[in-house]
């Protein structure tokens, strides 16, 4: 029988608009370097337009030529000092949308190892239109670092080796009008003011109790997760990668491993992440009935994000007790293992 119950914290904690803003006034203090707003911006005609205002804040608006079969518009931002990166981490700014809607950005960066050597990262971002902080290592990794795109023959594809940062880049496959603001540089080196180092301390040390179980358990600690694979349909909305990013986001910070997102293969043991229209549009479930496959479900591209977070905090322990970095608890487990289970759950109130 099906279970009812509130949605998953972890989608909760990322509504709490009013935590977000008591949080946002605790503001961190790190060694960093200010890229500012004078950049040398290359826009392709048709691609839209952007504007600095006095205060620094950069909007971009994105906009698809009207050329037929345009797939995607974008805008670069070149540094017109080039920077070098090797005594730095992260790059970090604050963004939202100015349309009202939510938006899955391609954010780029171009470096330069050597006159030979260039290359391009990417990063997928959701940009809302509420400002968020972002803070993204300068590392080459699958889950919570930059993806290589392309270079120069032979160049090094790795990101944390250096070199002169060139420029950086927004891209969407639809109009967007985004605001950026704070670009920085910064050491990773990251010191919290008193108030915000006590609630850290105060998730840090809370009880590793998992108050979250699967409605019903068939076979305890059956399927190793290391080695498995996630699977999206090729249509899938971004939404829907937007899960499947965080869903190996969360278990590569759990197990060390890493948990590439793609289309599986008959012999691949995969996560089956799937939108199955239905009423109500906020239900979902998760079963794993043999150690082949956990499928993954929800009635809505929205649904299927709270289905992972769900999933998350009964399956690795993950816990969302503030929406920030330091308000999460992601307990280390290289040998995770998964029950044979099943599980659904739907909103109280619809």
């Amino acid at each position: 029988m099906a279970r009812t119950n509130h949605l998953p914290a972890g989608a909760m904690m990322r509504s709490l608009t009013f935590c977000l803003l008591l949080l946002s006034a605790l503001t961190a203090t790190a060694s960093e370097l200010l890229l500012g707003s004078d950049f040398a911006w290359e826009t392709p005609a048709g691609h839209g337009r952007h504007e600095v205002g006095d205060d620094g804040v950069i909007d971009v608006m994105l906009t698809l030529p009207p050329t037929d079969g345009a797939k995607d518009c974008w805008q670069r931002a070149g540094l017109r000092n080039h920077v070098r990166l090797e005594d730095w981490k992260t790059i970090a700014f604050s963004a939202r949308s100015r349309d009202g809607q939510t938006h899955m950005i391609a954010f780029y960066l171009s470096r330069r190892l050597a006159d030979d050597d260039h290359a391009s990262f990417y990063r997928r971002l959701e940009i809302g239109p509420e400002w968020r902080d972002f803070d993204l290592p300068l590392v080459r990794n699958t889950n919570t670092g930059f993806r290589f795109t392309k270079g120069s023959r032979n160049c090094d594809m790795e990101l944390d080796r250096g070199g002169d940062l060139l420029s950086w880049s927004a891209a969407a496959n639809g109009n967007a009008a985004l605001q950026f603001r704070n670009l920085r540089l910064t050491d990773g080196r990251t010191a919290l003011p008193p108030a915000a180092q006590a609630m850290a301390d105060a998730v840090r040390n809370h009880p590793k109790v998992q108050p979250y179980v699967f409605a019903e358990v068939l076979k305890p600690a059956a399927v190793p997760v290391a080695g498995m694979v996630i699977d999206l349909p090729p249509d899938s909305s971004e939404t829907e990668h937007f899960a499947a990013t965080e869903l190996a986001a969360y278990l590569s910070k759990a197990t060390g491993a890493d948990f590439p997102i793609r289309r599986a293969l008959p012999e691949d043991r995969a996560f089956r992440l799937r939108v199955v229209p239905a009423e109500p549009a906020e239900a979902f479930a998760s079963e794993c009935l043999d150690e082949t496959a956990v499928t993954i479900t929800g009635n809505s591209p929205r649904a299927l994000v709270y289905a992972v977070y769900d999933f998350l905090e009964k399956a690795a322990g993950v816990r969302f007790l503030m929406p920030l970095d330091y308000g999460e608890i992601v307990p280390r487990n290289p040998g995770l293992r998964l029950p044979l289970f099943r599980d659904r759950s739907s909103p109280l109130m619809t």
